[in-house]
């Protein structure tokens, strides 16, 4: 599964988000596009909504960022009930590691990085056993990164959605880190 930066040369794709542009694309095997990622303004940061082919909320991810603080992220369906939740282990390194619950599990997962300024995040669960990878492509000229993520088959439906949200988070903080506007 790719999360893809649309290009800025491209046409922008305009959604049922009160004609809000894409932010993101996420795509699947074969290039199958799965969603479009759209950007909106929330009571407390930024939300980023997924909306499948058939104009239906798939994800929210609602990113609560403070200056002095953890930033963490909420995980919601199309009916706003919660289905998990990461939260950054480090306030001031904020991508460095996350941890990841699923709602109604005591499983954490975690998203840890592997090197301080790498682009490689790998996917454990509690007993270090690697669940998956998420690896963000080098800043080309466009400006633009594309986030591969790779899941391992005992993930269950419900983890791999946190791991998406979260994958969409760490774009939303990595763009905010170079400079870039996000709402």
């Amino acid at each position: 599964m790719v999360l893809l930066e649309p290009e800025e040369t491209a046409p922008t794709f305009m959604g049922p988000l009160h004609g809000a542009p894409a932010v993101g694309i996420l795509v699947g095997t074969g290039n199958t596009r799965l969603a479009d990622v759209y950007s909106t303004s929330g009571r407390r940061g930024a939300v980023y909504t997924l909306v499948d082919p058939a104009w239906r909320t798939a994800l929210r991810v609602a990113i609560h960022a403070r200056l002095f603080g953890k930033t963490r992220f909420l995980f919601t369906d199309n009916r706003d009930r919660e289905v998990g939740s990461a939260e950054a282990r480090n306030a001031l390194v904020t991508t460095l590691g996350l941890q990841l619950r699923v709602a109604g599990s005591d499983e954490l997962l975690c998203l840890d990085r592997t090197a301080l300024a790498g682009r490689t995040w790998l996917i454990r669960d509690e007993s270090e056993a690697e669940l998956g990878r998420v690896k963000v492509s080098p800043i080309g000229t466009s400006r633009r990164q594309s986030y591969h993520i790779v899941f391992d088959r005992r993930l269950t439906l419900s983890q791999r959605r946190a791991i998406v949200g979260t994958a969409i988070g760490l774009q939303s903080l990595r763009r905010w880190s170079r400079g870039e506007d996000v709402p």
